[in-house]
């Protein structure tokens, strides 16, 4: 066990460099592990990605290919409030009005149709020029556009 531990700490040093700040017998302080990783920027922990200073929540990239994101060339960026979206969806409108209950197979049918025109409409306004749609507090430290009334407006 011991020269278990002694290898794993000799191939962190190799990658990471000393894991001891400062020199001497003296400093004793552990340098925790970078922020970023330096090939792409993007975070090693469970945060949002980084790219430069922009923050990006993976989990809501409605539209677009977030690794083919680059802040470099300026595309345009669009958001969505998903919810105002889904409220004027027709099938969506049933499962409110009618109480449909979550688990049952007429939810699981009109949630399905609700989705696909749901998932049509922000493709056709994402089609329009934009490299990503991410919904509404899902990006920071970019400029975007507000695209939730073209997105009704397409349904």
């Amino acid at each position: 066990m011991m020269i278990r531990s002694i290898l794993l700490a000799a191939a962190l040093v190799c990658l990471n460099g000393p894991l001891l700040a400062g020199s001497g017998p003296a400093s004793s302080t552990f340098v925790s592990m970078p922020e970023r990783v330096e090939m792409g920027h993007v975070s090693r922990h469970q945060d949002p990605p980084v790219v430069d200073e922009v923050k990006i929540d993976p989990g809501k990239v409605r539209f677009g290919n977030l690794m083919e994101f680059d802040p470099a060339k300026k595309p345009q960026i669009g958001t969505v409030r998903s919810d105002v979206v889904y409220k004027q969806i027709p099938a969506y409108k049933t499962i409110l009005a009618d109480g449909v209950e979550r688990g049952t197979a007429r939810f699981t049918k009109l949630m399905k149709e609700a989705t696909a025109v749901y998932k049509r409409a922000v493709e056709a306004v994402g089609a329009e020029g934009y490299a990503l749609i991410v919904e509404e507090g899902g990006i920071t430290g970019y400029p975007v556009v507000d695209l939730t009334a073209r997105i009704s407006e397409s349904l």
